[in-house]
């Protein structure tokens, strides 16, 4: 079975890719299913979040901000022992890839305000759109499904 995609929905720019039958090993496990979660266009994400920021508290920020990555992507591996389960693995992927991206974006924030960085943080996970929380627990290593 080939890869069958998702496209974003609600306005979401995170896709979907997923083939339940995809056999192979992750971290020496093996697998049989995955789902892949992408996200496209973000390069300007950090500019447009700090010009936002800048917009509410009445301050321009003139000093460059660094690019990020043009896409994004997150990967979650259903264990071979375990059944497929798209829904789960749409937000464990979901999650993999949002931890990568926020990263970026923090280091993009810190990069332009070195003395304001807490500010500019505190500012910035008032108006995160996504549960960071999750993000930051969901352990990269494991298998979706096992032992669960």
């Amino acid at each position: 079975m080939a890869m069958i995609y998702i496209a974003p929905h609600n306005g979401s720019k995170i896709g979907y890719y997923y083939d339940a039958d995809r056999v192979g090993t992750f971290n020496g496990y093996p697998y049989k299913g995955i789902v892949t979660a992408v996200m496209k266009d973000t390069r300007d994400d950090a500019w447009k979040k700090i010009r936002a920021m800048g917009d509410k508290v009445g301050i321009c920020f003139m000093r460059g901000v660094p690019a990020i990555e043009n896409s994004y992507h997150g990967n979650a591996y259903c264990s071979a022992d375990d059944k497929f389960n798209l829904t789960e693995g749409m937000r464990i992927a979901r999650q993999r890839l949002l931890r990568s991206y926020h990263k970026d974006i923090s280091a993009a924030l810190a990069h332009c305000y070195p003395a304001a960085s807490e500010f500019a943080a505190m500012l910035f996970d008032a108006e995160l759109e996504h549960d960071v929380a999750a993000v930051k627990n969901d352990n990269r290593s494991e298998n979706y499904g096992k032992n669960a």
